[in-house]
């Protein structure tokens, strides 16, 4: 058992993603060329792993099941990014994450960490064709911009001061900006979904304003918050107003910088950093500390938190964050 866990983790270092190079006319027919091209692999990946370990075949596991679902994280950001590049027409910044898959003759770490890349691939796929245009210019913006060796401001304006709130039983997902309205347009459907419980997050930040009303809704209404993408600038206001505060696997960062108007940063003595001071005590974090990471960077930068272990233990000391989900799934 111990070797297969060795031979999964490799696996699941080798590729990072593993696309496909050449996209037929429709996502329709690549969707179905590549779930075909994965019921080789998986075949294979099971000839191999009956070849390496009885207790796999005792078990009567797939070679998918026998990864579990938690390989899908491995995968998922860089998939995401190499899609959302063909289909905003961006191709020629994600062909790095497009690698050939390797022949079926390669070892048992290449060709499972191929099945698993390409089931990923599917996976992630549909859950993106779903998404009207402007969403994924959203989620290109914020998730793949500057990261994954895509290079900074390579922008999908489509994308931009727009947010979406959809509702998925007791959780509305909020992804986009903090718009004007923002707060009024999260109390309509809180008010339409008594149901909800919780409300998960990914925002490059806007309205200090609407993200302070929105906190203090979310709190008075006692739900939780949750980051399901990368939460910048305004946004960690709208997150603390959560009773609970988690923090989801792949653990995304959270981002600061300073409060500015039309006139440029402004001064740490103004009086709105005193008004969002008195909001996060309330909510109960660490204010001078949140104060004092917002003012580390300027307007145009950002001060990012959460990629390591260090800045999440960080996090949970101030209360930023009162615990993180997944793999290595830890309570502050």
């Amino acid at each position: 058992m111990e070797k297969l866990f060795k031979i999964m983790v490799a696996a699941l270092l080798i590729l990072p993603s593993g696309g496909v190079a050449k996209i037929p006319p429709t996502w329709a027919e690549a969707i179905a060329d590549v779930e075909k091209l994965l019921q080789e692999y998986l075949r294979k990946s099971d000839e191999l792993l009956r070849a390496n370990d009885p207790r796999y075949a005792e078990l009567n596991f797939t070679p998918l099941s026998y990864a579990g679902l938690q390989y899908r994280l491995w995968y998922f950001q860089e998939h995401q990014c190499a899609i959302l590049g063909r289909m905003l027409a961006k191709a020629e910044y994600i062909g790095h994450l497009e690698p050939p898959q390797p022949p079926l003759s390669a070892s048992l770490n290449e060709v499972w960490g191929a099945a698993m890349s390409l089931d990923t691939w599917v996976y992630t796929v549909k859950r993106l064709v779903e998404l009207p245009i402007a969403e994924r210019a959203q989620v290109w913006n914020l998730e793949c911009v500057g990261k994954h060796g895509i290079p900074d401001k390579i922008w999908d304006h489509r994308g931009q001061g727009k947010v979406f709130m959809q509702v998925n039983g007791a959780y509305i997902d909020v992804y986009g900006d903090v718009v004007d309205g923002f707060y009024e347009q999260l109390l309509y459907v809180l008010n339409a979904n008594p149901q909800v419980t919780h409300v998960s997050l990914g925002s490059g930040g806007g309205n200090v304003r609407d993200a302070v009303l929105a906190g203090y809704e979310i709190r008075k209404r006692g739900l939780s918050t949750q980051l399901s993408g990368p939460c910048y600038s305004a946004c960690p206001l709208v997150f603390i107003g959560g009773e609970r505060r988690i923090v989801m696997r792949p653990f995304p960062s959270l981002g600061f910088h300073r409060m500015y108007n039309d006139d440029g940063p402004l001064p740490l003595d103004d009086r709105f950093y005193d008004l969002v001071a008195v909001y996060a005590k309330e909510m109960g974090v660490d204010a001078r500390w949140l104060i004092s990471q917002m003012y580390k960077a300027l307007p145009e930068d950002m001060n990012i938190l959460g990629d390591n272990l260090t800045e999440r233990d960080e996090l949970c000391r101030r209360r930023i964050v009162t615990g993180y989900q997944g793999i290595g799934s830890r309570v502050c």
